[in-house]
């Protein structure tokens, strides 16, 4: 009965999980361990067989590149043709200059050791043109050996190995058997910069189509009579090195690539890496037991006062008195966060208010700028003049204002559509031109994709009215122009505003402290209509919009207002009405 009790109780039934748990991760450790091997080894083949293929394809380009040239030098090549024939001396100098020209470029271009010729047949003669990395008792003896060998076979066509200083060279030749052209690469040195460094444990070696020996290139692995040898048995010989190989395309070339294969492969054989398996495995073992004896004497008190915790935290209940945190640092750290989350809570809440004032401010000030008692004075004595001149304008005027006044006192919300917007600038335009007898022209060229769309209110009208108050010029007919459009940066939908004029354009001063970001509303004494717009766009937009102000190229102040949104939201727009 009494084992049975023991049986159910948790400290039992972790201790069997623990068991389990351990025994589980030491099977699935050997099992990871042996596939991690397979898997090491699999990769490295694979990735020493594109290595190999790299290699490989880089010299059949480089060939390709270079039998192509030799191939037009011959057939194509003016100065070439001219030389085959008979020329004084000074001609033939004057064409052999030419064409030493045209080989040097392309000698410059090889990035390996190599170049290219010419050969005289009637006089013995060679030109030719080295890459830039011979030095130049190199190139009199490949050129002394060279010309001799040419001399001798005459050939008409001929791409083989040969040998001339001491060292193999790729040699192809196109010509009529007394003139020909040629090019020569050096194969003991053709891979040098991929080898010859000192992290590389490569051994590159070419063979012909019968796997004899031609060069080799980098560590010495493996010594030229074995080459045969190896490349009869598997990838890995004896498991001491790896030999891959891959023929270059076009020629009896195969290029053989060797690397040990001990260092990479060979550990899993030492006593050291089981006596690590082992240790890692008992090491989990303790791990597992410490934290069952740890989960039960310390886990349940601190998760029970993280629930408390958290009912805080849904509560927004901030602790006022000084708290006793748990002797764990983990949970201490994770409750003086959880404290310290609430905290900011409020102080967020705080700021929210604080922003929510700031906008209420900021409209306030816009509702006392759409009620301008001077603009209404203004008006009210422009009436009197029309009244007492019997002015057959009155009636025009009375209705126009009415629209206007009408239209101001009733855009409440924070938007508008461009479409009313842009009605309330004509009602606008129309009083100024009743008030003003000199004559304004007002411009529109407003998109059409554009008129649903929400603007704050007077978002155009704020420049229009500075255009009208500050731009004129004596003797000078204002032209105000409003364009809208839609324009894509980095992906975004941008709604442009452009309100622009020919007058005496923006100052310094102004155009450096409107073009400022702005972090938060402003209430400004200056250009209050600007600072108001810009205001209320950062209430609305955030970062997603902006008001840049500058002076166009001949002349007249130029403002741009962007927005972020789409070229046609009705949500959007019931929801800023709603606003």
């Amino acid at each position: 009965m009494k084992i049975k009790k023991q049986i159910g109780t948790l400290r039992f039934r972790l201790l069997i999980i623990t068991i389990i748990s351990i025994t589980m991760l030491f099977i699935l450790m050997i099992i990871s361990g042996l596939s991690f091997i397979y898997e090491i080894r699999d990769e490295f083949f694979e990735t020493n067989n594109y290595v190999v293929e790299t290699f490989s394809d880089k010299f059949e380009v480089e060939l390709n590149v270079l039998d192509s040239y030799v191939e037009s030098l011959y057939a194509e090549n003016n100065s070439f043709h001219i030389l085959t024939h008979q020329l004084g001396m000074l001609n033939r100098i004057n064409w052999e200059y030419y064409l030493k020209n045209a080989m040097q470029s392309k000698a410059d271009s090889i990035n390996e050791y190599g170049g290219v010729f010419y050969y005289d047949g009637t006089r013995n003669a060679l030109r030719s043109c080295y890459s830039g990395n011979y030095s130049t008792p190199e190139m009199y003896s490949i050129n002394h050996e060279l010309r001799g060998w040419l001399y001798e076979r005459r050939e008409t066509f001929y791409s083989g190995i040969e040998s001339f200083d001491n060292k193999k060279f790729l040699l192809t030749i196109r010509g009529n058997g007394t003139y020909c052209v040629g090019y020569f690469l050096e194969l003991n040195r053709f891979y040098e910069n991929e080898v010859l460094h000192e992290d590389s444990d490569i051994q590159l070696i070419l063979v012909d189509k019968d796997s004899n020996y031609l060069c080799d290139i980098g560590e010495k692995i493996i010594e030229e009579d074995q080459i045969l040898e190896a490349m009869q048995r598997t990838r890995l010989n004896g498991y001491r090195y790896l030999l891959v190989s891959s023929h270059i395309g076009g020629r009896n070339i195969r290029l053989v690539m060797i690397r040990p294969y001990l260092i990479y492969m060979r550990f899993w054989q030492k006593w050291y890496f089981w006596i690590s398996v082992i240790a890692i495995t008992v090491i989990n073992v303790i791990i597992a037991f410490g934290y069952n004896a740890f989960a039960k004497k310390v886990v349940l008190v601190p998760i029970n006062k993280l629930v408390q915790k958290v009912n805080n935290l849904e509560k927004k209940d901030i602790p006022h008195q000084k708290e006793t945190y748990s002797k764990v640092q983990e949970f201490r750290e994770i409750e003086i966060q959880i404290d310290e989350l609430i905290r900011r809570i409020y102080n967020l809440q705080y700021e929210i208010f604080k922003v929510e004032s700031e906008k209420q401010q900021v409209e306030l000030q816009s509702y006392q700028i759409c009620l301008k008692p001077h603009f209404f004075l203004n008006c009210l004595k422009s009436i009197d003049a029309l009244y007492q001149n019997n002015s057959p304008s009155l009636d025009v005027f009375l209705r126009v204002l009415s629209d206007y006044m009408r239209k101001r006192l009733s855009y409440l919300s924070a938007t508008v559509s461009l479409a009313e917007e842009e009605e309330m600038i004509q009602d606008y335009y129309s009083l100024m031109s009743i008030l003003h007898q000199t004559p304004v022209l007002l411009e529109k060229e407003i998109a059409e994709n554009t008129k649903s769309s929400l603007i704050p209110v007077f978002a155009l009208q704020t420049f229009v009215e500075n255009s009208y108050k500050y731009a004129q010029i004596n003797g000078k007919i204002l032209d105000i122009k409003i364009r809208t459009s839609f324009i894509s940066v980095d992906g975004k939908n941008i709604l442009l505003l452009v309100v622009s004029d020919n007058g005496k354009g923006y100052s310094d001063k102004m155009i450096a402290a409107v073009n400022q970001p702005l972090c938060a509303p402003v209430i400004s004494k200056e250009h209050i209509g600007i600072d108001n717009l810009r205001s209320r766009l950062w209430l609305l937009y955030g970062e997603k919009a902006k008001v840049i102000l500058y002076n166009g190229v001949s002349g007249g102040a130029v403002a741009e207002v962007y927005i972020e949104q789409e070229c046609a939201d009705t949500k959007n727009s019931e929801e800023g009405r709603r606003g």
